[in-house]
């Protein structure tokens, strides 16, 4: 893993969120490029937590990672490139940046995220 320079939009507020940006990741496929961040600084819009994620059934509902409104930011990135229907068959390259490291949650549920979208 390699480290990467810091995000200036860490410590920011998003128009509609609940709280500050900690962890932004950034994602690379077919020529598109996604972002998305934590989840308390993800605007309300986009935290439903009526639309699952790809691993909904592998998640426990009180865990993070089961829908869009407690999907940390790399599985948010993935699910977002999936819904743009670009990521079966594809590399994706993700940068993940911020004050908080890769949580025990993530280390596992990237993979299966991967996975899912056939990347």
């Amino acid at each position: 893993m390699t480290s990467q320079a810091f995000d200036s939009r860490i410590g920011a507020t998003l128009e509609g969120a609940n709280g500050s940006i900690k962890v932004t990741a950034e994602g690379s496929v077919g020529g598109l490029e996604f972002f998305d961040t934590n989840q308390t600084a993800r605007p309300l819009n986009l935290a439903d937590p009526s639309r699952p994620t790809l691993i909904e059934d592998l998640v426990a509902p009180d865990k993070p990672n089961s829908n869009m409104s407690n999907a940390h930011a790399e599985v948010g990135v993935i699910q977002q490139a999936y819904e743009a229907g670009v990521t079966q068959g594809a590399d994706m390259s993700i940068v993940v940046r911020g004050q908080e490291p890769l949580c025990s949650y993530c280390s596992s549920n990237v993979w299966d995220m991967a996975t899912r979208a056939e990347l």
